[in-house]
């Protein structure tokens, strides 16, 4: 084993001295040698191999094996409360679990253990306070056990190094990580505020109505968002000329009105003749590939079929041409036809071509497991033989589709093809080059580009200028996983599809490598390049970018947010602790989805998700289709008046918010941290997951904490941030700023401000609060104010005498 001191409170750990020097991808620092690490270290590794099963992925591969991995294993941990693992289902106190890393499409959280990001970084809290953070250098696929008194990382490929950062307390440790990983740049102010979105909000006469909405009734709001219903069929860097015709008048609408917006776009390609960006991509060769192109093509959609009769014509129906055509036996008295589709797709459509006539009875089911079977369609709906489509009506993943119908002695129904999602599984080797790599996602067959490329990143990034021209205020990169409709086990790129490397990032070079090594951190160079478009395009302004995978250091490029809940009181009450640990590796700006993505919301639940929301760094609301629609006034006037409570708190509560995302970027530090920060030697608050610190001077408490759970100290109720599902307390010591209940963020005036004070037993309260033009980068040349505050002996005195203080609320 190889080892060295980078800094007093930081070692190194490395199989072999050829891993341990040097910046990586989630490590910004060149990691040089300081000193020798001494003999008494507190914990240090054994490093071994492991060829054993994953115990929190049971598949990763079609073939169903398991790749040799580098086992780097800490004894020892006795008494340690071990959290972080980046985005993770479960509790917050990860001890006896073990964590998955491996980025996934994980729709309602029931795929599997791993969900869309990957943070190989584990934090452990001991009993008197003092912590350690373990970070995996590694981009591999991996996963990390915490059973026992151990901390075992196990990843695939290359030796790599562990780092072990050393704090007296977790705070500490955080701002070690972020010396190493980097802090994210301020947001736009704008983005502190409430966002409206929907999959999808279908045209632009429906946008302009959700716009009028929430200004009429007086509910506020800073963005809203486009689903991908806005592109030509799915088409990236394209708009739907019939649902918005023009982007540009639908952006200046929203900005008349105080609103930004915010419109996705996926990293696959759609592989279509005369397509630009797929021309573009395919010419200039950007697109991941195969290393080899054996005989057969890599291109059509794998499938296997189960026919009640006449087996042998199956063939017929998925080979893309329409000459031929499949009859069941005239012995067959329920005929089928079952689709094996060998993973987990997403199913927007079913595409039947009959000849001449069909049977009025026919159904269309879809599964999981060809055990529990769902309707998605039915015939009698048509009329006459030809095409049948039959669309889900809400988002629907499946493995296995079944058509079955009762026989007519006196018809014969000849079915010609089947399409799934408006596409035949026919291979598409006439308009494809034979290395590429292509999968199925919303557009149907489509084309990746390879983020590992500097060539590919910079025509990624110089796509951006253009497309935002039209008024576009920030970008959402969503489905970068990447995922794959029926991508296998993984429901991703296969492990032997390449990545040719070549771009510099922290003063390297990144090699070429297998998806295994790059698809952890795919996500995140989309985010970065996406970002680095947003730049060009607006260089005065802070970009925003929201994506859905991310890797560790994935902060420094863009917010995130929990991926496809589901409208339920758990995944609400599983929200705060999954936050929780993002911050705890880095991700300070996060939140879920508002109400639920998936399933209908009843009134009340969704009034606990926006008032709990209110106090999350990242404010959204959103919901799938075929969902009840979920924004504050659509369970009727109740709700909308809770919703109203909600909202102002978070708008008033902005320039507190403001000035922890300000800490955030300068320290690293999380905005939502967990309760037993206040307290280090309280052990009971170790598990406390409901309530939660917003920064160090705000106790959130949700309703539905039926613990008695407190942080040391006389925690103040702060009547006026409460309501019927959150209490909200103020620390001793503390003063807080509230502004004005507004509209939008901009609305809102500065220095005009309410002040509450919580004094400490001597009387005495302290407090802060940070301010820039909101936008922008002159704050970074120091164009920026910093407001102190301080109380004692019954007077409030401020740093800036733009202030009135004489007028404050003693607790």
């Amino acid at each position: 084993m190889f080892c060295f001191l980078y800094t007093d409170n930081v070692a190194v750990f490395a199989p072999s001295e050829n891993c341990a020097y040097g910046s990586s991808l989630a490590i910004e620092k060149d990691i040089t040698y300081y000193k020798d690490l001494s003999e008494d270290f507190t914990f240090t590794p054994v490093f071994s191999n492991s060829r054993a099963a994953y115990l929190s992925m049971p598949l990763v591969n079609e073939e169903g094996t398991f790749p040799v991995r580098q086992r780097s294993e800490f004894k020892g941990l006795n008494g340690y409360d071990f959290y972080g693992g980046g985005e993770q289902l479960g509790k917050l106190r990860k001890n006896g679990e073990v964590l998955p890393v491996y980025n996934r499409d994980n729709f309602m959280y029931e795929q599997g253990q791993n969900l869309y990001q990957a943070h190989p970084w584990i934090m452990a809290v001991g009993p008197d306070g003092v912590s350690y953070g373990f970070l995996a250098d590694s981009t591999y696929r991996g996963e990390i056990d915490l059973r026992g008194n151990q901390l075992a990382f196990e990843f695939e490929g290359e030796s790599h190094r562990i780092l072990v950062l050393k704090g007296e307390t977790p705070s500490e440790v955080l701002k070690l990580l972020a010396e190493l990983i980097g802090k994210m740049t301020l947001p736009p102010k704008w983005a502190l505020g409430y966002q409206q979105c929907r999959y999808s909000y279908e045209n632009e006469d429906e946008m302009k109505s959700i716009i009028d909405d929430f200004r009429l009734r007086q509910l506020p709001c800073d963005v809203v968002w486009f689903d991908i219903d806005y592109m030509d069929h799915f088409k990236v860097f394209t708009f739907d000329s019939k649902a918005f015709p023009d982007p540009k008048r639908m952006n200046t609408y929203a900005h008349k009105h105080n609103f930004k917006t915010v419109w996705m776009i996926d990293p696959g390609v759609k592989v279509e003749e005369g397509y630009n960006i797929y021309e573009e991509i395919k010419q200039q060769n950007l697109y991941l590939k195969y290393s080899d192109t054996p005989q057969g093509s890599h291109h059509d959609i794998k499938i296997d079929l189960d026919l009640s009769s006449n087996s042998q014509d199956g063939h017929k129906l998925i080979d893309g041409k329409m000459s031929t055509a499949w009859q069941a036996s005239t012995y067959d008295q329920k005929p089928s036809i079952i689709l094996d589709l060998n993973a987990s797709s997403e199913i927007l459509s079913v595409e039947l071509y009959w000849q001449k006539s069909f049977p009025l009875d026919y159904t269309i089911h879809h599964s999981l497991d060809k055990v529990k079977w769902f309707l998605l369609g039915q015939g009698k709906g048509f009329i006459s033989g030809g095409k049948h489509s039959l669309p889900s009506h809400k988002q629907t993943q499946a493995r296995y589709i079944k058509l079955s119908y009762s026989s007519d002695p006196n018809q014969d129904y000849s079915l010609e093809q089947i399409m799934l999602n408006g596409e035949s599984f026919h291979p598409l080797n006439d308009i494809t080059n034979e290395d590429m790599f292509v999968g199925n996602v919303w557009p149907g067959r489509c084309v990746f580009p390879d983020f590992t490329r500097q060539d590919c990143s910079d025509w990624w990034r110089d796509l951006y200028p253009k497309y935002v021209s039209c008024g576009i205020d920030g970008v959402w990169n969503d489905m970068n996983e990447p995922a794959v409709f029926g991508g296998g086990p993984q429901m991703t790129v296969p492990d032997e599809v390449m990545h040719e490397g070549g771009l510099s990032i922290h003063h390297q070079t990144l090699e070429a490598g297998p998806h295994n090594k790059y698809h952890n951190v795919y996500g995140m160079l989309m985010a970065k390049a996406t970002r680095e478009g947003m730049l060009k395009a607006n260089p005065g302004k802070r970009p925003f970018v929201l994506t859905r995978a991310n890797y560790l250091g994935g902060h420094r490029y863009a917010a995130t947010w929990t991926g496809d809940n589901k409208s339920t009181l758990k995944h609400l009450k599983l929200a705060t602790p999954m936050c929780l640990n993002m911050g705890l590796s880095g991700q300070a700006f996060v939140g879920p989805d508002l109400g639920g993505f998936a399933g209908n919301a009843k009134a009340e639940l969704f009034e606990q998700w926006m008032a709990i929301g209110a106090f999350y760094p990242f404010m959204r609301g959103h919901s799938s289709k075929g969902t009840n629609r979920k924004e504050p006034w659509a369970f009727g006037q109740s709700t909308e008046d809770s919703c109203r409570l909600s909202l102002h708190n978070r708008y008033r509560l902005i320039p507190y918010l403001y000035t922890l995302f300000w800490e955030a970027s300068n320290t690293g530090l999380p905005i939502m941290r967990p309760a037993f920060f206040a307290d280090l030697a309280n052990k009971s608050l170790r598990k406390e997951e409901n309530k939660f610190l917003l920064g160090n001077d705000l106790l959130i408490v949700p309703a539905w904490d039926k613990t008695k759970r407190f942080p040391k100290g006389d925690w103040k109720e702060l009547s006026t941030l409460c309501t019927e599902f959150i209490n909200v307390y103020l620390r001793q010591g503390a003063i807080l700023a509230l502004g004005k209940a507004v509209n939008y963020v901009e609305e809102q005036k500065n220095y005009d401000w309410e002040f509450i004070i919580n004094p400490n037993q001597n009387g005495k309260a302290e407090g802060l609060v940070y301010l820039d033009s909101g936008e922008g980068w002159d704050y970074l040349k120091g164009e920026q104010e910093l407001i102190q505050l301080s109380y004692q002996k019954s007077l409030l005195k401020s740093s800036n005498n733009k202030l009135n203080i004489s007028e404050f609320t003693l607790l």
